[in-house]
């Protein structure tokens, strides 16, 4: 099952900074170091109630930790306070089908961490001061146990809800979860539901490490994901699908392997309305004199159609466009005319004097005039 581990510096080497929480406090069991849920952030919430100085109650053993501080960054990647590690740790099959892993030594970080780094001591040859967060994933049958024998703070959460509660610095102690009908109502479990548990642990004080924990009934089987076609959305091999898929136009295939035609197939359905269609129809304007097609599969608008399409820069578009006097270019500019204020003699101009007014010398007609 996939495990993190965050190794901190409990007895300081070098230059490295000591955390307040670990091997600073002894005691046994204490209960109530946490919430009785997981916070939003699926992490431990503190509660306080052994907070150094503490006079609490319900610490018997003392004080068993510092602050609210120190003590979220105990399952938190904080750089410079922790080093972290993902792995996994390996449960092997017993013959009653429960998985078990079993150990005395529990030192994953040994020649590791902060030891490596010349930060943190050795105790008796081992790397001390680390936690441990599991996190499995199974879905609820009923009945399933899980069982726990180690030092020191050990709290599971099933559901997002304390199952287990062995917090404290103590020496080695055991505890149990049986899935029964009693307790899933507690937790809130529903057969055949997904759920997780997560298992929070920290090795806090030498001279002892010991993490022994049994999984059983806990299924852990993988799910087949499958593509449902007509749920509205494309995955897998699904190559449409919108939630419809009659095969209608502009539509899905009924099994989501296609698409029905549509403009923008490539082909013409003029019988759904469609003008023209080459695929991509993005050709809103074309000056070569002949239509694009255009979005929605419309033709597009073009030098030659007979309208003026200023905002395509054309001055004019009388529809043949051949350049004749008085006409328009290819290119739907203005050709030579009356009123360019250039004299075209061979098109019987006496005068150009920029404009298309008589009585200023030169009439509409850009033909000379006396005084009026």
């Amino acid at each position: 099952v996939p495990i993190t581990y965050r190794d901190f510096i409990g007895i300081r080497a070098g230059d490295g900074v000591k955390h307040p929480d670990f091997e600073t406090f002894s005691g046994g069991g204490t209960l109530g170091l946490v919430e009785a849920a997981l916070g939003p952030d699926g992490k431990p919430v503190y509660t306080g109630i052994c907070e150094a100085g503490s006079t609490s109650g319900s610490c018997p053993y003392g004080s068993q930790t510092t602050s609210k501080k120190d003590f979220d960054q105990w399952y938190r990647d904080v750089p410079a306070v922790n080093i972290t590690r993902v792995t996994k740790l390996a449960l092997n099959r017993q013959p009653d089908g429960t998985y078990y892993f079993p150990t005395a030594a529990f030192f994953p970080w040994d020649g590791a961490g902060w030891v490596a780094a010349g930060k943190e001591a050795e105790y008796s040859g081992h790397n001390f001061n680390f936690t441990s967060e599991l996190r499995y994933w199974f879905e609820f049958k009923g009945d399933e146990k899980l069982l726990f024998s180690g030092d020191d703070d050990v709290w599971v959460f099933i559901n997002k809800k304390l199952a287990l509660d062995l917090g404290g610095l103590h020496p080695q102690r055991s505890g149990a979860v049986t899935l029964d009908a009693t307790r899933a109502a507690t937790l809130g479990l529903e057969v055949g539901k997904i759920y997780e548990i997560a298992l929070f642990h920290a090795e806090r004080h030498t001279n002892q490490s010991n993490f022994n924990l049994t999984l059983g009934g806990f299924v852990s089987s993988k799910t087949a994901c499958e593509t449902i076609c007509g749920d509205g959305i494309v995955v897998g091999d699904e190559v449409c699908d919108d939630g419809v898929n009659d095969g209608s136009y502009g539509s899905c295939l009924e099994d989501c392997t296609g698409r029905a035609p549509r403009c923008g197939d490539g082909e013409v359905q003029a019988e759904n309305g469609e003008e023209c269609d080459d695929g991509i129809n993005l050709t809103t304007y074309s000056q070569d004199g002949a239509p694009g097609c255009a979005p929605g599969c419309a033709l597009g608008s073009y030098c030659g159609d007979g309208e003026i399409n200023s905002v395509f820069g054309e001055q004019c578009d009388d529809g043949t466009n051949d350049g004749a006097y008085g006409g328009c270019t290819p290119a739907c500019k203005l050709a030579d005319r009356c009123g360019d204020a250039e004299v075209q003699a061979e098109n019987g101009e006496e005068c150009d004097d920029g404009n298309t007014v008589s009585g200023d010398g030169c009439s509409e007609d850009c033909l000379k005039q006396g005084p009026i």
